[in-house]
């Protein structure tokens, strides 16, 4: 068999974006006015892995639109 591609899971064991993740979520907030409490932090991490808009909207209670526009 002949390999054409490999895959690989590049975050985790090799690069850990989980503090940096929620450092620069933490910062959006602030710039958006949005206070970023424990709980908020433990729903971010409670719905860490979902693709992002959809993690901030569930986490953060925030509109599908904002969600989607903090990304971009």
């Amino acid at each position: 068999m002949k390999v054409r591609a490999m895959i690989s899971d590049f975050d985790g064991p090799i690069n850990d974006s989980f503090r940096e993740g929620l450092r620069r979520i933490d910062v959006l907030c602030g710039l958006n006015g949005i206070e970023f409490t424990r709980e908020k932090r433990m729903a971010i991490m409670n719905h860490w892995g979902k693709p992002g808009a959809k993690m901030l909207e569930l986490a953060l209670r925030i509109p599908e639109a904002d969600a989607l526009r903090s990304i971009m």
